[in-house]
């Protein structure tokens, strides 16, 4: 892949909800000269005009073929809803953009391999969009783990619940609604990162429906061949404390505070990690805590891209392929499916 050759990379943004206001207001924090957005696309005009009227965005557009077509636009930031991520990021790598695409980068594996394999053909970049991993507390956790700090890992706990059993995105099964494949994620990657990426010996796994079919709690234990476990409640019907805790052999513990998936504290058996998350005008108003940490995200993006890589070393095409593969077995144990 050849580098994008400005210093500025150029943000379209495909999607006009909660999480799309979020990721830009977050790029406000980044210096303008590497990062800009330069239009919005959204399935309603209005809703384009709208969120590009607050945010001065200069462009806005009712179809998202239209943004894929402008020249101006490098990268492509996908946060419309899940269903149609395949779609979206197939039509952006046609037409020669880069991709940061929201999680679930699809609904299933195949899908995403599809993805992957595309996007190499085009020698362009695509990632999915799981920030946690671009936090400067991840990175740390990272070091961790490589030095066993706390001696080889034999449990992984974390829980990650809210109560929002109505909105849509995630109560509703046509629009690849579920706890699992909305949050599951962050609570499998995290365990892929622990284990460095090797996949489980057993996958067990139970799970509470709504009416549309779609998960609302799910209990999902990891085993590897080693017998190191890792045990995750993830529900949409009731705050849990969402902090982790990773065990060593010799009862040494890492612990990630709340929340975890956007952390900025890390303790180790020596020493406790405190991060600044960027800073945001409050006339921006956030919707997800501590999102203005998406904007690690961003510059990873560009950072990957002006280096010339299709993949970022943080949550790489393998990294995707693994927390895929898991989720989809985790489907099949509680019978979940969205065919």
């Amino acid at each position: 892949m050849s580098p994008v050759p400005n210093k500025t990379l150029r943000w379209g943004i495909a999607g006009s909800g909660r999480i799309c206001n979020d990721f830009v207001v977050a790029m406000m924090t980044l210096p303008k000269d590497e990062h800009e957005v330069v239009a919005v696309a959204s399935r309603h005009e209005f809703k384009a005009q709208e969120f590009a009227s607050r945010l001065s965005i200069r462009k806005f557009y009712g179809s998202y073929e239209a943004l894929a077509k402008d020249p101006e636009v490098d990268v492509v930031y996908i946060g419309a809803i899940n269903t149609e991520h395949k779609k979206l990021c197939l039509m952006m790598l046609q037409h020669d953009k880069h991709v940061l695409c929201e999680k679930p980068l699809t609904l299933r594996l195949a899908e995403s391999k599809e993805l992957f394999d595309y996007a190499r053909k085009k020698g362009k970049f695509l990632m999915e969009a799981i920030w946690t991993r671009c936090f400067p507390a991840y990175k740390q956790l990272r070091e961790e783990i490589l030095k066993q700090s706390i001696g080889p890992v034999q449990l992984l706990t974390a829980n990650f619940g809210f109560h929002a059993p109505n909105v849509p995105n995630l109560a509703e099964r046509d629009l690849g609604g579920g706890i699992l494949l909305n949050v599951g994620c962050y609570v499998v990657q995290l365990a892929n990162l622990v284990f460095q990426d090797r996949k489980p010996a057993t996958v067990k796994a139970v799970a509470t429906f709504n009416e549309s079919g779609v998960d609302h709690t799910t209990a999902i234990t990891l085993q590897y061949d080693d017998g190191a476990i890792a045990q995750f409640l993830v529900s949409m019907l009731t705050d849990l404390e969402s902090t982790a805790r990773i065990v060593g052999k010799e009862g040494l513990v890492i612990e990630i505070g709340a929340p975890f998936l956007a952390p900025t504290q890390l303790k180790t058996p020596s020493e406790e990690f405190h991060y600044k998350l960027p800073f945001v005008d409050e006339k921006f108003p956030l919707n997800f805590i501590n999102s203005s940490g998406l904007a690690f995200e961003a510059d990873e993006v560009r950072r990957c891209i002006l280096a010339g890589k299709t993949e970022s070393p943080l949550m790489s095409e393998a990294d995707s392929l693994l927390s895929a593969e898991i989720i989809d077995a985790i489907c099949k144990e509680i019978r979940l499916n969205y065919d």
